[in-house]
């Protein structure tokens, strides 16, 4: 008797699938309440994000600077300025925070202008980061902060993806000596 519960919540849910009502367009999909409480009651909420479709594109940002030597580095890696598709995105970019102000922030500013105003204070505070730990010669003179747009091929295709560079903001840093 006891294991009908979770059958009748799995015919529930999928009842309010096929009748549309699960899937109303919001970024959740949300579920009634009622069957909603059941689900969380029982342990049986469960989320949908991997039947969602892969989508198109891998954003990431790289941030060249150059140094006063005249050499380039990648002031977010914190290295060797290299343009091409990180392994871990993430790491690439600082980390989780990092990365979510970028993914959130930055492409937002291209379309609204209100948000083109956190490039300079973003690219200041990676200056300022910089040449706090660097004097001479490794003093960051000018950055810039640059979209990758990555195409990512489509699921059994042999090409590899194309890579798009945006230029999104560029700034000279200011000489601190």
């Amino acid at each position: 008797m006891l294991s009908l519960v979770p059958l009748s919540y799995l015919v529930i849910v999928m009842a309010y699938a096929s009748t549309g009502l699960v899937l109303r367009g919001t970024p959740h999909f949300p579920s009634p309440l009622v069957v909603d409480r059941l689900a969380r009651l029982l342990h049986l909420h469960e989320g949908w994000a991997m039947f969602s479709t892969v989508g198109f594109y891998r954003i990431w940002f790289v941030a060249p600077g150059q140094l006063a030597d005249g050499s380039e580095i990648n002031v977010l890696r914190r290295g060797p300025l290299d343009w091409g598709t990180p392994s871990d995105l993430q790491t690439a970019q600082r980390g989780f925070r990092w990365s979510l102000y970028l993914m959130n922030v930055v492409p937002r500013g291209l379309d609204e202008p209100s948000f083109r105003e956190t490039y300079p204070p973003l690219l200041g505070h990676l200056c300022r980061e910089w040449n706090a730990h660097n004097r001479g010669e490794h003093r960051l003179v000018r950055i810039s902060m640059v979209g990758m747009v990555e195409r990512i091929p489509d699921v059994g295709s042999r090409t590899t993806g194309q890579t798009q560079r945006v230029m999104i903001a560029t700034r000279d840093c200011p000489d601190g000596r």
